[in-house]
Formats: C-alpha cells, sequence, structure tokens
C-alpha cells in the first residue's frame, strides 16, 4: 500500500507543475516470468498485468522520498 506522506504530497504537487523533479521511489518490481538458459519462461500461461494481462511485470509503488524540485531552465 502506498504510503501517502509529506513525501508524497510534495512530489504529487510538484508534479502538477513545469518543474524538473527528483525523488526517490521505494517498491518492488513483480513478475510473472523467469529467465532459464536463455529464454523467458512463464510462470503461469494465464498471469499477466494489465489491459487483456499482456504485461508481464509490473512496479508497485510504497514510498516517495527525498523530493526536490526546480524550475526547468529556459534555452
Amino acid at each position: 500500500m502506498l504510503e501517502r506522506d509529506t513525501g508524497f504530497e510534495q512530489f504529487d504537487q510538484a508534479s502538477r507543475t513545469h518543474m524538473n523533479i527528483e525523488a526517490t521511489f521505494e517498491g518492488r518490481f513483480d513478475a510473472v516470468f523467469t529467465w532459464r538458459e536463455g529464454k523467458r519462461i512463464n510462470l503461469e500461461p494465464s498471469d499477466g498485468f494489465g489491459k487483456n494481462k499482456l504485461h508481464g511485470g509490473r512496479i508497485v509503488l510504497r514510498k516517495v522520498c527525498g523530493v526536490g524540485a526546480r524550475p526547468i531552465p529556459r534555452i
């Protein structure tokens, strides 16, 4: 479950502006496949993520911290 603490709130607010954002994201990667001898092997044929279960992995976000935002420099 995503922690909606001050780090998340800072990121959420900064993402609504036109700024460069640097942040640290903590979470995990879930996969429904593995690699054996250089070949991709699905763990379960019906498993997958996203629409029509087309994707073999997903990123599960837990926490956002170390948020820094600064204006985009004009060139």
